[in-house]
């Protein structure tokens, strides 16, 4: 936490996880164990490192079952049993064509 300050002057976003780690180093016996979790909190709260790793996790699921999605397609593409892009009955399934 450099300044302690926003850009706009009033309290970082952070500041709050910088309280709470503060208030227990302050007042905890062995405070290298006993203050990780809120130490932890701020540095996430500071870098977003698990924020930014979830969401990788999360983009490379969506392409994994994306292009499986159009491996399915292109097989049944080949073998004549194309699905209708975009048909959809009342029911709310996709019709076959062919």
């Amino acid at each position: 936490m450099a300044s302690g300050f926003a850009l706009n002057g009033g309290r970082s976003r952070c500041f709050a996880f910088f309280q709470d780690l503060q208030k227990c180093y302050l007042t905890a016996d062995e405070p290298n164990t006993v203050c990780a979790p809120f130490k932890a909190d701020y540095l996430e709260c500071l870098h977003h490192r698990k924020e930014v790793a979830r969401a990788k996790t999360i983009a490379a699921k969506a392409n994994e079952l994306r292009a499986a999605e159009l491996a399915e397609q292109a097989r049944l593409e080949k073998e004549g049993k194309a699905l209708a892009v975009g048909a959809v009955l009342s029911r709310g399934t996709a019709s076959e064509s062919a």
